[in-house]
């Protein structure tokens, strides 16, 4: 486990701030993926980080995160 996080921090030696994020998202699943204004504060607030942890993500389908990084990725 050492290692790895040697490793990790390695990869960010020439960086002055690396922001680490996380966000409760309450209950995150298909009703609000299907919110165009929750999605874009989502998205917003996520793309402001570099590692982020989102907790209470409800999906029985695995789709949800799938959605978040495609647009995420844009």
């Amino acid at each position: 486990m050492k290692l790895i996080a040697l490793l990790f921090s390695l990869c960010f030696i020439n960086v002055e701030a690396f922001r680490i994020c996380s966000f409760n998202i309450q209950s995150f699943g298909e009703s609000k993926i299907a919110k165009t204004e929750v999605m874009n504060v989502i998205v917003k607030v996520i793309s402001r980080c570099d590692l982020m942890l989102l907790m209470e993500i409800k999906d029985n389908t695995n789709q949800v995160i799938n959605k978040l990084m495609a647009k995420l990725n844009r």
